[in-house]
């Protein structure tokens, strides 16, 4: 019997090409350092996710430190400490929230900086990878409410990389969070103590200076505040001898003549309020006021341009191209000959009178927007009953030597009838500065000049500047960013004239120091 006899090896190496054991396991040795990179690649992100969970948690608790810290300040009035140089609810509020951020872990250093944008309403502190922006009511940035103050704090941490690397240049990845609490009182606040009828609301800088040329009672500006009080939410420094008023209030210090006289107090020493916290701006929640300042950035109208022009720019009988306005009387370059304008309310490019005259406009009673500088000579005179006269941002009103401005806001009546803010004289939201006479500031008059108001002056972020004989009259609340009163100058506001106080005429009615009410002002995040 003849068997068979298979052949070695062909049979097997048949099985081998069938098992697919082999190739898979080349397959996953091929693989394995892929997966591998991906599962370490995806462990790497992950802990991404946990440092921004955690950057966000830091950035949370301090935007509730620093809101927190604006609510105690007014009582707590902490000293001043780098970089807070001058103590401020926004700088202590932000020093506050960036000390959180870091006793929870966020990089910090002994030296973060501070520092005001130009209109001094919104405040940032930084502080390695911290950022702290601090907006006060003035810049109108809440989120519930535009007049809330606002805490925005930004933490950034640096995350090594590992696997990541194989990616992109870096070594480090940059996670970044963001937290604001926005500060409100419930109810709103108290005010307390007499009304101010010239207030600087910047709570950095001087405040209020009132010059006088040495040390003695010669050369000097005179304030006088007759029913109502001075109030800066920054510092006081006035060499004034003789005072008027119903009381001197200060965020910070009061530098004035130890032989300073206050002729409300039958000639005795004044008291001043020192370290007396800040107050809110009255206006900031306006609706009619806010509402000018927007649209005075976009308005247009015809410029009265006076000295060398014939009628000033505009022509001899009413012109509705001319929102109306009209001078009878045209001046002539070079003789002196006076003129005459009617101007009527609506907006303006501006006014420009440098030479020439004397000249004379009579406002008649209405709103009146100007998307331009207001630049007077000498020899000019501004009348206006029932007007309130708003000024864009980036603009500024000069007054030369010999200027007269007479002004009167309007009731609530007057108001409705014939347009303007009921009052509201002169307003502006603009921080822009002119240098005229020697001086700077975006409202400027200078030597000689006379301003009588009644109603409100309301620049919050402006430098309101006088020189010489200056003098300012009439019930009168100026409410400024800061004012400097320079040799020779007389304040001479009143909170009444003529019986009459100014909330007549419906302007805000406040107080020289300001508490939340019950201490029910709080901090809450809000985004």
């Amino acid at each position: 019997m003849i068997g068979t006899c298979a052949r070695p090896g062909r049979g097997g190496g048949r099985r081998f090409a069938g098992d697919r054991r082999g190739a898979i396991a080349l397959i996953a040795a091929l693989a394995a350092p892929a997966v591998l990179m991906s599962v370490a690649l995806g462990i790497e992100v992950a802990h991404w996710s946990a440092v921004q969970i955690e950057t966000q948690r830091i950035a949370d608790m301090a935007a509730i430190g620093g809101g927190a810290a604006w609510v105690a300040y007014p009582k707590e009035k902490p000293a001043a400490a780098a970089p807070c140089t001058t103590p401020s609810q926004a700088c202590v509020a932000a020093v506050a929230a960036a000390d959180v951020a870091a006793v929870n872990g966020a990089g910090a250093t002994s030296t973060p900086s501070w520092s005001w944008n130009a209109g001094n309403t919104v405040g940032t502190l930084q502080d390695n990878m911290v950022t702290v922006v601090v907006s006060t009511a003035s810049a109108g940035a809440g989120l519930k409410k535009s007049g809330d103050p606002i805490v925005k704090v930004t933490v950034q941490q640096a995350v090594p990389l590992a696997f990541a690397r194989l990616f992109k240049a870096a070594s480090t990845e940059t996670l970044q969070a963001s937290a604001v609490s926005e500060i409100a009182a419930s109810g709103g606040g108290t005010w307390a103590g007499p009304q101010p009828c010239l207030a600087a609301l910047s709570p950095t800088g001087t405040g209020i200076t009132a010059a006088y040329a040495n040390g003695n009672n010669t050369g000097y500006a005179v304030i006088t505040a007759t029913g109502c009080s001075v109030r800066s939410n920054a510092n006081i420094s006035a060499g004034s001898t003789d005072w008027n008023t119903d009381g001197i209030y200060a965020a910070g210090t009061v530098a004035i003549p130890s032989w300073a006289t206050d002729q409300a107090n039958g000639g005795g020493n004044i008291t001043p309020q020192a370290n007396a916290g800040t107050i809110p701006d009255p206006y900031a929640s306006n609706a009619a006021v806010q509402q000018a300042f927007t649209n005075a950035t976009t308005a247009t109208g015809p410029t009265i341009n006076c000295g060398n022009t014939l009628y000033c720019g505009l022509p001899a009988s009413a012109s509705a191209s001319n929102n109306g306005s009209y001078c009878t009387t045209a001046p002539y370059p070079g003789n002196g000959s006076p003129a005459t304008c009617t101007l009527m309310p609506g907006n303006y490019s501006g006014i420009n009178i440098t030479s020439g005259g004397p000249f004379t406009l009579n406002l008649q009673p209405g709103l009146y927007v100007f998307n331009g500088n207001i630049n007077v000579a000498s020899s000019v005179t501004i009348n206006g009953s029932g007007v309130t006269v708003i000024l864009a941002s980036g603009k500024t009103l000069t007054g030369g030597a010999s200027f007269t401005l007479n002004l009167s806001a309007p009731d609530t009546a007057t108001a409705q009838s014939y347009g303007g803010i009921a009052g509201i004289a002169l307003a502006t939201s603009s921080a822009a500065t002119t240098n005229t006479c020697g001086m700077g500031g975006t409202l400027v008059f200078c030597g000689n000049s006379n301003v009588t108001v009644d109603g409100v002056i309301y620049a919050p972020n402006a430098t309101f500047n006088t020189a010489g004989s200056t003098t300012t009259t009439g019930c009168t609340e100026l409410l400024a960013g800061s004012v400097s009163l320079g040799v020779g100058s007389y304040f001479n506001g009143t909170f009444s004239d003529n019986n009459n106080d100014c909330t007549t005429l419906g302007a805000a009615s406040f107080g020289s120091t300001y508490q939340t009410a019950g201490g029910t002002s709080t901090a809450s995040l809000v985004q």
